[in-house]
């Protein structure tokens, strides 16, 4: 399972970085070439929604993606994040444990878990 971002195609994005700003801003009414372009393909209020960014799906990566979770153990529970002691190993297993599970979804406390970790080694470790 993968989540998919149509509009980060590499070609689309290549295509719309070479566009001169004109054709995607007029004055203040940002996205105006997506919008002029989904005209009638997708509901009105939809085009003139506010723009809003979108999330990762980490819940999704937590539960099903193996490959996600030895990377979040890996940071989690190796050597220089027990020695820190900033987090508690057995609290932590039972936060992904239980999410794996279905039981209750953890994935943003594991999430910022995960990044704070790796902002500690890159900023306090220096590595």
């Amino acid at each position: 399972m993968s989540a998919r971002f149509p509009y980060l195609d590499p070609a689309l994005v290549a295509f719309t970085g070479r566009l001169p700003a004109r054709y995607k801003v007029r004055g203040t009414d940002k996205r105006y070439l997506f919008k002029s372009a989904m005209a009638g393909i997708i509901p009105d209020a939809t085009i003139r929604k506010k723009k809003q960014g979108f999330g990762l799906p980490t819940a999704v990566w937590l539960r099903h993606d193996p490959q996600f979770q030895a990377t979040v153990r890996e940071v989690l529970f190796d050597r220089r994040a027990r020695e820190r002691g900033w987090f508690e190993p057995k609290f932590i297993e039972k936060l992904i444990a239980e999410h794996i599970e279905g039981s209750w979804d953890y994935s943003s406390e594991i999430w910022r878990l995960l990044v704070l970790e790796l902002w500690l080694r890159k900023h306090l470790d220096g590595r």
